[in-house]
């Protein structure tokens, strides 16, 4: 079962890395006009915006962040053995 998905993703890299790449500079890009966009602001306004998400949300953030973080990490192990075993 390992091999056949770790052939599928060697398979799929080569075709889904150029997207990966552009949603990376998507991302970034994102990310910078947010860094931007709170940078103007004073402390009192960012925990305004940030403090009610926190509060409600919390515990529920930390374990998606959690459960995204560990599949992520998965995900990577898989491939980088995945060529490991090719070179």
């Amino acid at each position: 079962m390992k091999k056949s998905v770790t052939g599928k993703i060697i398979e799929m890299a080569p075709h889904t890395a150029p997207h990966a790449m552009e949603y990376a500079k998507r991302a970034t890009a994102i990310e910078a006009l947010f860094v931007e966009r709170l940078s103007a602001l004073d402390y009192d306004e960012v925990e305004e915006i940030f403090h009610p998400i926190l509060k409600e949300g919390g515990p529920l953030v930390i374990f998606l962040r959690a459960v995204l973080g560990g599949t992520i990490g998965e995900i990577q192990t898989l491939y980088i053995h995945a060529f490991e075993k090719t070179a």
